[in-house]
């Protein structure tokens, strides 16, 4: 399995990218327009139906080995999946009824399939970018949490995680990443947050080099900056290299998710705060 784990060139992340649309164009034609708006229909309605159908399986689910932090998300994205699910159950019940699948010919075929090709082709575009936004955000929380012994031996459970955090810097570089990153404004305040959190609250030193550079300074002065730097569980879990900790206690958390913060996060050029805290 660790050629699974070996990053590609990162043009190669892009022909995928747009080779998964063009799949999505085909099929689209392929099915029709019925079936395509069937499935875009319950992708948004899975959405706000993510949080009730996530919560209903909250009982069932052992969410123990999960940090606290990634919790909400696992969540939702369980809850959405079953959503789609159900909603996709009802769409065939009703292509069935209607006899939405019968056979076509000449300018109705046509329309009908050329249709379902634009559709498609929407639909591949968005699946493609939330994909993208989903391997780019994993891809920053792996960055600052150690790989687990089960991990480093290969196990087949922890297969998904060795994967995203092997080609997650690839991926970024590459056109597809880079334009994920764009277009997504929340990956550049969550990205940037994470190197933050994760350098004050595990390297007093970089404080200094961080205090140069204005945007951060600033961040630096707000009241729930001071706190985490303050934090003694913090400053412990630290000298610990507890970072699962770190990220799973409401200092961080909260830091992470304060208006102020958020809004000065958006100011910064990752770029130059790597470059700054690479500095010798």
């Amino acid at each position: 399995m660790q050629y699974l784990t070996l990053p590609f060139p990162p043009h190669a992340y892009t022909i995928l990218g747009l080779g998964a649309i063009a799949f999505f164009f085909l099929h689209g034609a392929t099915r029709g327009i019925f079936k395509e708006l069937f499935s875009i229909t319950g992708l948004i309605a899975s959405y706000p139906l993510a949080k009730p159908f996530g919560w209903a399986l909250t009982p069932l689910l052992s969410l123990e080995r999960i940090p606290t932090i990634f919790h909400k998300t696992f969540i939702m994205a369980l809850g959405g999946i079953v959503a789609y699910g159900t909603l996709w159950v009802l769409f065939l019940f009703l292509t069935r009824l209607l006899k939405l699948e019968r056979r076509r010919y000449g300018w109705d075929k046509f329309i009908v399939a050329s249709s379902g090709c634009l559709v498609g082709g929407v639909f591949g575009t968005l699946i493609v970018f939330v994909g993208s936004w989903f391997i780019l955000l994993l891809s920053s929380i792996l960055s600052v949490i150690p790989a687990s012994a089960a991990e480093k031996e290969g196990s087949i459970f922890l297969l998904p995680t060795a994967i995203i955090r092997a080609h997650g810097d690839a991926f970024r570089t590459s056109a597809l990443g880079t334009f994920a990153q764009k277009t997504n404004p929340l990956l550049h305040t969550f990205d940037v947050g994470i190197s933050l959190a994760t350098q004050i609250s595990t390297n007093p030193k970089a404080m200094q080099t961080l205090m140069a550079y204005p945007p951060v300074a600033d961040i630096i002065d707000e009241p729930v900056v001071r706190n985490l730097i303050a934090n003694p569980d913090i400053q412990a879990m630290a000298k610990e290299g507890n970072m699962i900790g770190i990220m799973n206690h409401p200092s961080v958390q909260e830091m992470l998710n304060d208006p102020e913060v958020q809004k000065k996060l958006q100011e910064i050029d990752p770029s130059a705060l790597k470059a700054l805290l690479e500095k010798k």
